[in-house]
């Protein structure tokens, strides 16, 4: 059975055992040669898969997480920060691995000729395998990521009834781990079914039903994740169970807003009044979680007006973490806070539109021009001692990634290039691609890569490896956009030489 619907030849056959033994063969390099990477989410991730094994939350646990990486940890024993990490490292290879895989099969279907040489160029760039060793959620993401490309692809190139429906089932699989991995991926169900039930109008219904069938599985995981952590901060019904949007979009027009002039002010809207008088109201308890847990230690009561009106006059990093997860979450609950903060950012950036496309594209700007934003994961030094048992000795026998290497920084500028490269020749033959039998194949990358990129403009810490993932959607693009002009031209050509003999 072919997972990308390609019919089997010999030609096939070779360019997928080419692009595996390649894949596999950089993957291994990577895995021996490299650091292990670990950050602070990573051992919130690790607080979280511990909260899954003993069914209660941890007294360490501050933030939610979405369900699906601390359920691998735990598949893996990774429940404290002794156990080994070797395995997922190997998890972590293969899904590299199969993203390269997934990734040829792809261009193939959108033009054959030279997917494998795209494949090369692809793997060369050495993009699929950057976070192998990072214990973290980015490396699964990718290959979620590719997942969902690959059905968006297959399900506009079916031709029958078994390749729809085998389509929709990879595309289901995609969305709904993303959903359930990372933030970034929290509304990818409604877009890429939207975008494929418009694209395929005439059976418009298989998507919209495949989405149906996304959700609930999202919400049936979601649903046993709560029941397991007794007391968890997710909820069940929510493509954004962790709540993480308002959080993202705060750090945005909260922190980063005020150089563009943009401001978080009653006089924006309803919502933003709501916002200040709830906070006027609830940080004035002497019990309120805020002052427990110590944000408010030098803010007395009777001074709480005066505090909140410079907070807002004067963005402060520690506010906005109170503002984000602490100050209405007892009072609101997780999932109200979040939509009335949302609500506060959306009403920032009706009130300031101008100063806010500005801040995205600046934003934007930064996440792919700026080189102090390296693609290679680093991490901040660890106290001696944090690590113990067989992973300590794992770490220290992986070296040292507390600071970007000259190798690092060349792979940083490689990837770059390619991506700035790709993005310039896809723009230049767009119009083509447009007039191309592949249309819809375009539009469709396009919606993905730029809501991935979205997702990255309007929330908090716009590093350039959180763009990895819209990279593929571009690079297939420009792909596109290459083989149509270069038929074009070739048609053109051929068409003057029959009209002159």
């Amino acid at each position: 059975m072919q997972f990308a619907y390609v019919k089997l030849d010999s030609s096939l056959l070779r360019g997928q055992v080419g692009v595996v033994v390649i894949s596999a063969a950089v993957a291994a390099i990577w895995m021996i040669t490299q650091p292990i990477v670990f950050t602070y989410d990573t051992f919130t991730y690790i607080d979280q898969a511990q909260e899954l094994l003993l069914g209660q939350l941890s007294a360490l646990s501050m933030f939610s997480r979405l369900p699906l990486f601390p359920a691998i940890l735990l598949t893996f024993g990774i429940t404290d920060l002794q156990h080994s990490v070797f395995w997922l490292i190997v998890l972590h290879s293969v899904l590299a691995v199969a993203s390269c895989w997934l990734f040829y099969l792809t261009a193939r279907l959108l033009a054959p000729g030279s997917a494998f040489a795209l494949s090369l160029v692809f793997i060369a760039s050495l993009l699929p395998f950057l976070n192998v060793n990072y214990i973290m959620t980015e490396q699964i993401f990718f290959f979620q990521t590719m997942l969902t490309i690959n059905g968006i692809v297959s399900y506009l190139f079916a031709r029958t009834s078994r390749e729809t429906w085998l389509a929709l089932i990879i595309l289901c699989a995609g969305a709904v781990l993303m959903t359930l991995t990372r933030p970034q991926g929290a509304y990818v169900i409604p877009t890429v079914f939207g975008t494929v039930a418009v694209l395929a109008w005439r059976r418009a219904w298989a998507p919209l039903i495949a989405a149906v069938v996304a959700f609930v599985a999202v919400w049936s995981v979601q649903a046993v994740d709560q029941k397991i952590r007794v007391g968890s901060r997710t909820t069940a019904g929510s493509f954004d169970s962790s709540y993480m949007t308002a959080p993202m979009l705060l750090f945005t027009f909260y922190l980063d807003g005020p150089r563009e002039k943009i401001r978080i002010s009653p006089t924006n809207g309803p919502a933003s009044a709501e916002l200040k008088a709830l906070l006027l109201d609830e940080l004035v308890k002497p019990d309120a979680l805020a002052r427990r847990v110590g944000y408010l230690k030098s803010v007395p009561p009777e001074d709480v007006p005066g505090y909140v009106e410079k907070r807002f006059a004067e963005p402060d990093a520690d506010f906005y973490l109170m503002l984000s997860y602490i100050a209405l979450k007892e009072r609101l609950g997780a999932e109200k806070a979040d939509r009335l903060l949302t609500r506060v950012c959306l009403e920032a950036a009706l009130a300031y539109p101008v100063e806010t496309v500005r801040l995205i594209a600046d934003r934007l700007f930064q996440v792919y021009f700026n080189p102090w934003l390296l693609a290679v994961p680093v991490h901040p030094q660890f106290q001696p001692g944090t690590f113990q048992g067989q992973l300590a000795a794992e770490i220290a026998a992986a070296g040292d990634y507390s600071t970007a290497s000259s190798i690092d920084n060349a792979i940083d500028r490689n990837l770059r290039w390619l991506m700035q490269a790709a993005i310039v020749l896809a723009l230049v033959t767009l119009p083509i691609a447009f007039r191309y039998p592949t249309w819809r194949a375009t539009i469709a990358l396009l919606a993905l890569g730029l809501y991935l990129n979205l997702a990255v403009a309007v929330g908090n810490h716009p590093l350039f490896r959180y763009a990895f993932y819209a990279i593929p959607t571009t690079l297939l693009c420009a792909y596109i956009g290459t083989v149509a002009l270069v038929s074009t031209v070739r048609d053109r050509y051929r068409k003057r030489s029959v009209i002159a003999n």
